[in-house]
């Protein structure tokens, strides 16, 4: 997050090798950096969260890049643009959503049985 606010407080920023000959590079560049922070805020969070965990890192990404929008306001020769939010927001969400399935889908971080718990049960049946 200090690196975005230090980037967004920059009147000129270095060009992205191979991004600055796409049209949308700037929105690119925009979903990997919140991709990043959207991988490291799902990290920090509670696993138990299951499917909200999603939920919370979107809406924590989404607060922050529009902050961080409201800030490149005042700095000269920038502007905020909302479709660069959006962009924030998608990248945040994509790191959410491939994590979570990476680590088990949506069933991740909920409580199941152990392995005690199951020789109980094959002992009960008996």
């Amino acid at each position: 997050m200090g690196a975005v606010f230090w980037l967004s407080a920059q009147s000129k920023l270095p060009d992205l090798p191979g991004l600055s000959a796409i049209d949308w590079g700037d929105k690119i560049s925009h979903a990997i950096a919140y991709a990043v922070g959207g991988a490291l805020i799902w990290r920090a969070l509670d696993k138990r969260l299951g499917w909200q965990r999603i939920m919370v890192t979107v809406a924590f990404a989404a607060a922050y890049g529009l902050t961080d929008e409201i800030h490149q306001r005042f700095v000269p020769d920038r502007s905020s643009d909302i479709y660069d939010l959006l962009c924030d927001i998608a990248g945040s969400a994509f790191a959410a959503v491939v994590l979570t399935l990476i680590k088990g889908g949506f069933n991740y971080g909920k409580k199941t049985k152990r392995r005690t718990d199951l020789r109980s049960e094959r002992q009960e049946a008996d």
